[in-house]
């Protein structure tokens, strides 16, 4: 699986012209290089995709929230979505145990150390299952 693949089942899907490379200089490559990473990166927002969730563990900046809460944590840039924050290492699946809200690239809570579970920006074709290629193609 590659970009130009999943652009090519969407050019045909629309009876264009298909396309040898995304730098092709044809106005159907064009189009493909202006919206795949953001029509990759909504489709990757809409659900919660087992292939691109990740867990991590964060420990509280040194700089304290202006108001409402006790800690943030940085988010790292390659977070799209929010699934999962507890305090609890132990926590089961699907619990959210926890008063936090993300603001930015923060995390507010109250807590010293969180679990996060989330939908990172998966950017490998290659790891994309077929109902999300069809996804991107579609969108």
């Amino acid at each position: 699986m590659s970009e130009v693949t999943i652009c090519n089942l969407a050019l045909s899907w629309l009876a264009g012209n298909l396309i040898i490379s995304i730098d092709d200089d044809i106005n159907e490559a064009k189009l493909c290089k202006a919206n795949y990473e953001l029509a990759r990166d909504a489709v990757l927002e809409s659900m919660a995709w087992t292939f691109a969730t990740k867990r991590y563990m964060l420990t509280h900046e040194v700089d304290m929230p202006a108001w409402g809460y006790d800690n943030q944590f940085t988010i790292t840039a390659d977070v799209i979505t929010l699934l999962e924050v507890t305090a609890n290492s132990a926590a089961p699946n699907g619990a959210n145990d926890l008063d936090w809200r993300r603001e930015g690239h923060m995390i507010l809570c109250d807590a010293d150390v969180i679990y996060a579970k989330a939908i990172f920006k998966q950017t490998d074709p290659v790891r994309f299952p077929p109902n999300f290629v069809q996804a991107v193609a579609a969108r």
